[in-house]
């Protein structure tokens, strides 16, 4: 039967195998093909199984026996038999089976690796996706605030900025008219272009460019152009047309304060019933803080020459009557008496007593002038003979800036003298910032 079957091998023709690509795989295929001949299998299939292990090409990666590597020798203990007890696939007299042949098993047999001429191999080139490359982006990436690096990727505005994108990368770009004069624009914390060059003193048109400030004024940036602001009292001018008291007696005096001055009080020479002199105490007015938010501040008082007193026979006491720290005079209220008979007889009435009204004068930026936190400060009594009382209050906008006075050995006469208050507005000078200033 052995006979038979070989001669029909030899008969048959021979399939060449794929390459082998396990040899593990092949050296299973070949130890089923041996075992299935003493179960009885058919001839033929047992003869193809030990074709197709006998006839596979070793791969290149699958090296044979070596002259360093010598060939495996199982013993015949432990090599197969068939029905008559010959050991199969090799004899004592040929070569023995080694590695090289275990691999040259071809795996065509195996159902999921059959040989397919139509099946192109899954390692070829043809069975590679064409490479396409990246596709381009759909939006403007490199340009477009909107899509900055990706798409849909939006960069954000600081304060007073428009946002760009250059190159795929955020930035911001000052809006008109602001800048970034601390730098730090490119910073993660960046305060955006903080400065608005058409209104910051400190940075007027440019940065670093600084409004100077006018003497008693203050100074703003408008429209890229430096001003100041000073404060100003305008002319005397007499409240009212009543003088108080009489003209019979003494001289005139003028106790009117400087230019740009106000009243702050007096000082008086006084006993208990009469002013017998009487000297203005004035102060400059001058502004500080900002164009927006201004302040009226008054400098040191200063005392006028003393009217009255003339032609005692003694010195009556001095006393002072300034208005508190920062208070300006805005009305005067005055009682009028007869010093004695012989005054009243003649109709010669005289000052008995004073009550200054002193206020905070406050300005604000439309340059409007408001008096405020009232009090009064009060030298003499309306104790006595008293024939009259009078009040000179200034208008708004306006303060105290002196007295008209007749006065002899006492105070005869007093005539309230207001001024108007005011702000003027003129261009003034700037410097760049040195590097000493903060």
């Amino acid at each position: 039967m052995m006979t038979a079957v070989r001669a029909r091998a030899q008969r048959a023709p021979r399939k060449r195998a794929l390459p082998v690509r396990s040899p593990l795989r092949a050296r299973r295929v070949a130890w089923l093909g041996l075992l299935l001949g003493p179960l009885g299998c058919a001839p033929s299939a047992f003869d193809r199984l030990n074709e197709a292990a006998h006839d596979a090409r070793v791969e290149p990666s699958q090296p044979g026996p070596t002259a360093t590597q010598p060939e495996r020798q199982p013993d015949a203990a432990s090599a197969p038999v068939d029905a008559h007890g010959v050991a199969q696939g090799w004899d004592a007299g040929a070569a023995q089976p080694g590695p090289a042949d275990d691999a040259r098993v071809a795996d065509a047999t195996a159902p999921d690796r059959a040989f397919d001429a139509t099946t192109p191999s899954t390692d070829s080139d043809a069975s590679r996706a064409p490479d396409v490359g990246v596709p381009e982006p759909s939006c403007d990436v490199a340009s477009d605030p909107l899509n900055c690096g990706s798409c849909g990727h939006v960069c954000s505005a600081l304060s007073s900025t428009t946002a760009t994108c250059s190159q795929g990368r955020c930035g911001n770009l000052c809006s008109a008219g602001a800048a970034d004069c601390d730098g730090d624009l490119a910073a993660a914390a960046s305060n955006g272009c903080e400065v608005s060059l058409g209104d910051s003193a400190l940075h007027c048109g440019a940065c670093d460019v600084r409004c100077d400030a006018p003497s008693g004024g203050v100074t703003a940036c408008e429209k890229r152009t430096c001003f100041g602001y000073v404060a100003h009292v305008g002319a005397p001018t007499a409240e009212s047309n009543v003088v108080h008291g009489s003209g019979k007696g003494g001289g005139t005096f003028d106790l009117l304060c400087g230019v740009d001055e106000v009243l702050t009080g007096f000082d008086t020479a006084f006993d208990n019933n009469t002013i017998y002199g009487l000297s203005a105490l004035c102060a400059r007015i001058t502004t500080t803080g900002t164009r927006v938010l201004p302040k009226l501040v008054l400098g040191t008082p200063h005392a006028s020459p003393m009217a009255g007193a003339l032609n005692l026979a003694w010195t009556p006491p001095r006393m002072s009557f300034p208005c508190p720290s920062g208070k300006a005079v805005t009305s005067l209220d005055g009682t009028l008496w007869y010093y004695n008979a012989e005054a009243q007889a003649a109709g010669d009435l005289s000052i008995k007593q004073l009550i200054l009204t002193c206020a905070e004068l406050s300005v604000d930026a439309a340059n409007k002038f408001s008096a405020l936190n009232p009090v009064q400060q009060s030298v003499g009594n309306n104790v006595g003979t008293v024939q009259a009382q009078f009040s000179d209050r200034c208008s708004a906008g306006s303060a105290v800036v002196g007295f008209k006075l007749r006065a002899g050995a006492w105070i005869d006469q007093v005539w309230t003298q207001c001024a108007a208050l005011r702000v003027d507005r003129a261009a003034t000078t700037s410097h760049v910032k040195a590097a000493s200033e903060l």
